[in-house]
């Protein structure tokens, strides 16, 4: 990211929205910015967007940084996919619920869509037996100094 003079901080506060997806084993990662499409037409724009894809074993993981420079703000995106049989999402899910923190938005015999109270962090666990994917997504602001 292009953040000239960007403060220990700010660099600490980007890493730590992936560091994350980098403690899990056998990982690849990519970088997709704004100068990655050819035909871009907003590639040397102030505005930066950042995508970076991380796979690994255990999930698909998916971290986008849109820094906004006249704000000086980055608006952060984290998406982790997790595959894995019916019944362990079944119990993350209940376990889930138990907490008080925890707001059902949407609870069906396939899905349960579950936000943290007061945060823009989602959950979502979907069931086709004997399978599921859960999905973890949060959004937030980075002050950049």
């Amino acid at each position: 990211m292009k953040l000239s003079g960007a403060s220990q901080e700010t660099k600490t506060a980007i890493y730590n929205k992936y560091k994350w997806a980098l403690e899990q084993s056998d990982w690849q990662s990519y970088w997709v910015g704004n100068a990655d499409l050819s035909s871009s037409k907003f590639k040397d724009d102030s505005v930066q967007i950042y995508d970076l894809i991380i796979v690994s074993n255990k999930s698909t993981n998916n971290i986008v940084f849109t820094y906004f420079p006249k704000a000086n703000q980055i608006f952060y995106t984290s998406k982790q996919f997790i595959e894995g049989p019916s019944s362990l999402a079944l119990d993350a899910f209940k376990d889930m619920k138990a907490k008080e923190t925890t707001k059902i938005i949407k609870e069906t015999d396939n899905y349960g869509f579950t936000q943290k109270e007061g945060f823009l962090e989602f959950a979502i666990y979907h069931i086709k037996s004997p399978n599921a994917v859960v999905s973890y997504m949060d959004y937030g602001l980075i002050d950049t100094k």
